[in-house]
Protein backbone atom coordinates (compact mmCIF):
# COMPACT_ATOMS: atom_id res chain seq x y z
CA UNK A 1 0.00 0.00 0.00
CA UNK A 2 2.69 2.54 0.97
CA UNK A 3 5.66 3.54 -1.10
CA UNK A 4 7.90 0.70 -2.03
CA UNK A 5 11.60 0.88 -1.41
CA UNK A 6 13.65 2.39 1.36
CA UNK A 7 13.07 6.18 1.68
CA UNK A 8 16.40 6.67 3.48
CA UNK A 9 18.31 4.97 0.68
CA UNK A 10 16.39 7.04 -1.87
CA UNK A 11 17.19 10.26 0.04
CA UNK A 12 20.88 9.31 0.15
CA UNK A 13 20.88 9.21 -3.65
CA UNK A 14 19.59 12.77 -3.86
CA UNK A 15 21.72 15.88 -3.95
CA UNK A 16 21.16 18.54 -1.28
CA UNK A 17 19.85 21.77 -2.75
CA UNK A 18 22.17 24.77 -2.67
CA UNK A 19 21.23 28.29 -1.59
CA UNK A 20 21.16 29.41 -5.22
CA UNK A 21 18.56 26.75 -5.99
CA UNK A 22 16.16 28.48 -3.60
CA UNK A 23 16.95 31.94 -4.90
CA UNK A 24 16.35 31.02 -8.51
CA UNK A 25 12.84 31.71 -9.64
CA UNK A 26 10.93 30.24 -12.49
CA UNK A 27 11.95 32.16 -15.55
CA UNK A 28 13.76 32.10 -18.84
CA UNK A 29 13.05 33.29 -22.34
CA UNK A 30 9.46 33.73 -23.45
CA UNK A 31 7.68 34.99 -26.53
CA UNK A 32 5.06 37.62 -25.74
CA UNK A 33 1.78 37.83 -27.70
CA UNK A 34 3.26 40.70 -29.77
CA UNK A 35 6.05 38.40 -30.93
CA UNK A 36 8.74 40.13 -28.86
CA UNK A 37 11.00 37.80 -26.87
CA UNK A 38 12.12 38.73 -23.37
CA UNK A 39 14.09 37.16 -20.55
CA UNK A 40 12.04 37.13 -17.38
CA UNK A 41 12.02 35.90 -13.83
CA UNK A 42 9.15 35.30 -11.50
CA UNK A 43 9.74 37.56 -8.48
CA UNK A 44 7.63 35.25 -6.32
CA UNK A 45 4.18 35.22 -7.86
CA UNK A 46 1.22 37.02 -6.41
CA UNK A 47 2.68 36.68 -2.91
CA UNK A 48 5.64 38.91 -3.83
CA UNK A 49 3.35 41.72 -4.92
CA UNK A 50 1.22 41.40 -1.79
CA UNK A 51 4.28 41.42 0.47
CA UNK A 52 5.74 44.48 -1.25
CA UNK A 53 2.36 46.26 -1.02
CA UNK A 54 2.33 46.67 -4.82
CA UNK A 55 -1.32 45.72 -5.18
CA UNK A 56 -3.72 48.68 -5.15
CA UNK A 57 -6.40 48.50 -2.44
CA UNK A 58 -9.19 48.32 -5.01
CA UNK A 59 -7.81 44.98 -6.23
CA UNK A 60 -7.22 43.37 -2.83
CA UNK A 61 -10.68 41.74 -2.69
CA UNK A 62 -10.09 40.08 -6.05
CA UNK A 63 -6.61 38.98 -4.97
CA UNK A 64 -7.91 37.52 -1.71
CA UNK A 65 -10.60 35.56 -3.60
CA UNK A 66 -8.00 34.18 -6.01
CA UNK A 67 -5.71 33.15 -3.15
CA UNK A 68 -8.63 31.56 -1.32
CA UNK A 69 -9.38 29.44 -4.37
CA UNK A 70 -5.70 28.65 -4.86
CA UNK A 71 -5.78 30.18 -8.34
CA UNK A 72 -4.15 33.05 -10.15
CA UNK A 73 -5.98 36.17 -11.21
CA UNK A 74 -7.56 36.24 -14.64
CA UNK A 75 -8.51 39.37 -16.55
CA UNK A 76 -12.10 38.06 -16.65
CA UNK A 77 -12.10 38.06 -12.82
CA UNK A 78 -11.51 41.81 -12.88
CA UNK A 79 -13.45 43.04 -15.90
CA UNK A 80 -17.13 42.20 -15.99
CA UNK A 81 -19.32 42.75 -19.03
CA UNK A 82 -21.90 44.91 -17.30
CA UNK A 83 -19.69 47.31 -15.37
CA UNK A 84 -16.17 48.62 -15.57
CA UNK A 85 -14.98 50.93 -12.85
CA UNK A 86 -12.50 53.45 -14.36
CA UNK A 87 -10.51 53.58 -11.09
CA UNK A 88 -10.31 49.79 -11.01
CA UNK A 89 -9.15 49.76 -14.63
CA UNK A 90 -6.46 52.37 -13.82
CA UNK A 91 -5.29 50.24 -10.87
CA UNK A 92 -5.10 47.18 -13.12
CA UNK A 93 -2.89 49.13 -15.52
CA UNK A 94 -0.62 50.21 -12.66
CA UNK A 95 -0.34 46.62 -11.44
CA UNK A 96 0.39 45.21 -14.91
CA UNK A 97 3.12 47.85 -15.33
CA UNK A 98 4.57 46.85 -11.94
CA UNK A 99 4.61 43.20 -12.98
CA UNK A 100 6.47 44.08 -16.19
CA UNK A 101 9.01 46.22 -14.33
CA UNK A 102 9.75 43.51 -11.79
CA UNK A 103 9.57 40.49 -14.11
CA UNK A 104 11.20 41.40 -17.43
CA UNK A 105 14.95 41.45 -16.90
CA UNK A 106 16.18 41.58 -20.48
CA UNK A 107 15.89 43.95 -22.16
CA UNK A 108 15.80 46.13 -19.05
CA UNK A 109 12.44 47.86 -18.61
CA UNK A 110 12.23 51.32 -17.06
CA UNK A 111 9.37 53.21 -15.40
CA UNK A 112 7.70 55.93 -17.43
CA UNK A 113 9.64 59.18 -16.96
CA UNK A 114 7.86 62.16 -15.46
CA UNK A 115 8.05 64.15 -18.69
CA UNK A 116 8.55 63.38 -22.36
CA UNK A 117 11.78 65.41 -22.35
CA UNK A 118 13.21 62.93 -19.81
CA UNK A 119 12.81 60.01 -22.24
CA UNK A 120 15.97 58.38 -23.52
CA UNK A 121 15.70 56.75 -26.96
CA UNK A 122 18.16 54.08 -25.83
CA UNK A 123 15.88 52.87 -23.01
CA UNK A 124 12.77 50.72 -23.09
CA UNK A 125 9.91 52.10 -21.01
CA UNK A 126 7.04 50.06 -19.62
CA UNK A 127 4.46 52.10 -21.55
CA UNK A 128 6.06 50.97 -24.82
CA UNK A 129 4.78 47.41 -24.35
CA UNK A 130 1.38 46.61 -25.87
CA UNK A 131 -1.44 45.97 -23.36
CA UNK A 132 -1.68 42.32 -24.43
CA UNK A 133 2.00 41.74 -23.53
CA UNK A 134 1.49 43.30 -20.10
CA UNK A 135 -1.64 41.24 -19.50
CA UNK A 136 0.16 38.08 -20.60
CA UNK A 137 3.03 38.66 -18.17
CA UNK A 138 0.54 39.49 -15.43
CA UNK A 139 -1.24 36.18 -16.04
CA UNK A 140 2.04 34.27 -16.24
CA UNK A 141 3.47 35.72 -13.03
CA UNK A 142 0.31 35.78 -10.93
CA UNK A 143 -1.34 32.69 -12.39
CA UNK A 144 1.64 30.57 -13.27
CA UNK A 145 0.43 29.53 -16.71
CA UNK A 146 2.73 29.39 -19.73
CA UNK A 147 -0.03 28.40 -22.12
CA UNK A 148 -0.09 31.20 -24.70
CA UNK A 149 -3.16 29.91 -26.52
CA UNK A 150 -5.30 29.75 -23.37
CA UNK A 151 -4.18 33.25 -22.43
CA UNK A 152 -4.94 34.60 -25.88
CA UNK A 153 -8.45 33.11 -25.76
CA UNK A 154 -9.03 34.70 -22.36
CA UNK A 155 -7.55 37.99 -23.53
CA UNK A 156 -9.77 38.08 -26.61
CA UNK A 157 -12.82 37.33 -24.48
CA UNK A 158 -11.89 40.04 -21.97
CA UNK A 159 -11.08 42.58 -24.68
CA UNK A 160 -14.39 41.83 -26.44
CA UNK A 161 -16.18 42.48 -23.15
CA UNK A 162 -14.25 45.71 -22.63
CA UNK A 163 -15.00 46.86 -26.19
CA UNK A 164 -18.72 46.12 -25.78
CA UNK A 165 -18.92 48.09 -22.54
CA UNK A 166 -16.93 51.00 -24.02
CA UNK A 167 -19.22 51.17 -27.07
CA UNK A 168 -22.31 51.00 -24.86
CA UNK A 169 -20.97 53.78 -22.59
CA UNK A 170 -20.14 55.97 -25.60
CA UNK A 171 -23.61 55.48 -27.07
CA UNK A 172 -25.23 56.30 -23.73
CA UNK A 173 -23.20 59.52 -23.42
CA UNK A 174 -24.13 60.54 -26.96
CA UNK A 175 -27.83 59.82 -26.35
CA UNK A 176 -28.08 62.05 -23.29
CA UNK A 177 -26.05 64.84 -24.89
CA UNK A 178 -23.06 64.73 -22.53
CA UNK A 179 -19.68 64.45 -24.12
CA UNK A 180 -21.26 64.48 -27.57
CA UNK A 181 -18.88 65.95 -30.14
Amino acid sequence: MGKSGNPVKKAEELKISQIGDFKKRLGGLIELPSGAVVKYKNPGGLQAFITSKSIPNSLMGIVEKALGKGKGIKIDDIISEDKIDPELLADIMILTDTVMLRSVIEPPVHPVPESETDRDDDLLYVDEFPAEDKQFMFQLITGGTKDLETFRQQLNSGMDSLAAVTVAESAAKSDDGTNAG
